[in-house]
């Protein structure tokens, strides 16, 4: 089937328009609670940034075979790291509204990654991607995987201060 570029590129403008308002709404959220992470907290929010970068090229770059590897390799770390964002996001809002935000937070880490998808060279956005994979894939440890999350070009789109940051304003 055939779409005119102009309905592409109106698609674009609307997955934008609408990820930068869920990204707005989330930061204000972080800031009104007036929340900071700590060194565990940190590793939890970059770690879910990497897991939701990683998810989009496995559709965007038919590279889903890689995160499943990924997923299925670090199960253990994943799940850890997933209950101390839980922890910190029921800690910061209380229970009811931290989930409403943790999905908030996961939602607008996966527009984010997608519009990153679609801002450079397909061709040029898949071969890092897998480059990650590979890293990652090659002798899988949580030192590695902390590394990863910590240094990819997205970690700190989370928006949460670390509570350094915040002694310091």
């Amino acid at each position: 089937m055939f779409v005119p570029a102009k309905t592409n590129v109106s698609r674009i403008a609307v997955v934008a328009v609408l990820a930068g308002s869920a990204l707005l709404s989330s930061m204000a959220d972080v800031q009104a609670a007036n929340i900071c992470a700590t060194t565990r907290d940190r590793a939890a929010l970059e770690v879910r940034v990497l897991q939701s970068e990683l998810m989009v090229a496995a559709l965007t770059c038919r590279q889903k075979a890689d995160y499943n590897a990924f997923v299925t390799r670090y199960k253990p770390q994943l799940k850890s790291f997933g209950r101390d964002l839980r922890a910190f996001y029921d800690q910061a809002f209380g229970q009811q509204s931290g989930e409403r935000q943790m999905n908030k937070l996961v939602t607008r880490l996966a527009n984010g990654a997608s519009q990153r998808s679609l801002s450079v060279a397909p061709v040029d956005y898949c071969a890092e991607t897998a480059q990650r994979f590979q890293t990652l894939l090659g002798k899988p440890n949580t030192e590695r995987l902390l590394q990863i999350a910590s240094t990819a070009p997205a970690a700190q789109s989370h928006g949460v201060p670390t509570c350094r940051e915040v002694a310091n304003k």
